[in-house]
């Protein structure tokens, strides 16, 4: 997933359209956002598996590495192309609030984190598609300049 979003992104970039910039740079953000959400979630997931002895822990361990791999690229990304986000609000974890956070059952902790794990799963694979989209507009947005 990594190498195959980084030379997405690597492809968007060599397109330096006026018109076009504001669009990857919206998506940019807003990803890079929604992506920080969904940590949280896995950050607590993780959390609940080592806490609770949880069979999936090391592939929770792996996806949440994941997660921070790709958000940590698109970070750069957003370096790279001077794209801030000091004006947006911080994610943090206290988005997630102590009722959703600590759940004494295991059915509903189950529940709770295949919501999360669903959520991550979808997110990814819009990302993917969002950017193989402006991907094919930046090459014939080129090809229209030629």
């Amino acid at each position: 997933m990594g190498a195959r979003f980084a030379f997405t992104l690597a492809k968007i970039f060599l397109c330096n359209s006026f018109f076009f910039r504001p669009q990857v740079d919206d998506s940019l953000r807003n990803i890079y956002k929604y992506l920080q959400r969904l940590s949280v979630g896995l950050e607590q997931i993780v959390l609940d598996e080592t806490l609770y002895d949880g069979r999936f822990l090391e592939e929770f361990n792996e996806a949440e590495f994941k997660l921070k791999a790709v958000l940590c690229e698109l970070e750069i990304a957003m370096m790279e192309k001077g794209i801030s986000n000091e004006d947006d609000e911080p994610i943090t974890r206290g988005i997630m609030s102590d009722n959703i956070r600590d759940l004494d059952h295991d059915s509903y902790r189950n529940v709770r984190n295949w919501i999360i794990y669903r959520d991550y799963m979808n997110s990814l694979e819009y990302v993917v598609h969002s950017f193989d989209h402006l991907r094919k507009k930046a090459r014939r947005q080129q090809r229209a300049t030629y």
